[in-house]
């Protein structure tokens, strides 16, 4: 004897209730998930292509800033050392070329590798790089001061002055060339930057459906 209507619409609700709960919509968030890789997948390669393209150039820059670093702080140290001396300066040997060239070239390629790592990392990179540049002018003076306590009865404060002059320019010198071949950006826009670089799409949530 055929169904009544009553009667297919009762077994359809107990076919309903006799699957298992959640079922239906861990299907669709699976079909949905599905969806939004196929959909994504296209969008992350290309991220990644941008990311690969990115790192080559920021390693092009940062190698770049340490050649222009080192060569200019070469020459800044070796014009000051050079006119100190023609005033009469006692040669001492810190003012001999060896040392400071380098002293020069050590100095420019690590604070060029330094400045790339606060730049990427640091929450505000351009206040912490300015810290950390007087601090490294600071710090560079202790050296001199135990100098000066073994020399300065021999060949005057001259050669420590000089030296200290040489220290400033280091630092200014390399800080000028860092900001002009490896700029700094506002804080949030770094931010934003190191999200681009991971190539990560968690930065942003999926709105695929």
């Amino acid at each position: 004897m055929p169904a009544s209507a009553s009667e297919r619409v009762h077994v359809a609700t107990i076919a309903t209730r006799s699957t298992p709960s959640g079922v239906p919509g861990l299907l669709h968030r699976e079909v949905a998930a599905s969806r939004c890789a196929l959909k994504t997948r296209p969008m992350t390669n290309a991220s990644n292509s941008r990311t690969t393209a990115h790192s080559r150039a920021s390693a092009r820059s940062t190698v770049i800033a340490a050649v222009v670093a080192a060569v200019a702080i070469s020459l800044a140290n070796f014009a000051i050392a050079s006119i100190s001396l023609g005033l009469g300066t006692p040669a001492a040997l810190q003012l001999t070329p060896g040392p400071y060239l380098s002293f020069s070239v050590v100095t420019g390629v690590l604070g060029a590798i330094g400045w790339v790592i606060v730049r990427r990392r640091a929450a505000d990179p351009r206040r912490t790089l300015t810290i950390l540049a007087v601090t490294a002018f600071v710090v560079s003076l202790v050296p001199l001061a135990v100098l000066a306590a073994g020399t300065v009865a021999a060949l005057g404060w001259a050669p420590i002055v000089t030296l200290a002059i040489m220290h400033a320019a280091t630092v200014g010198v390399a800080v000028i060339v860092y900001s002009v071949v490896l700029p700094v950006t506002s804080a949030a826009l770094t931010r934003r930057g190191v999200c681009a670089e991971s190539g990560a799409r968690r930065c942003a949530p999926c709105a695929c459906s």
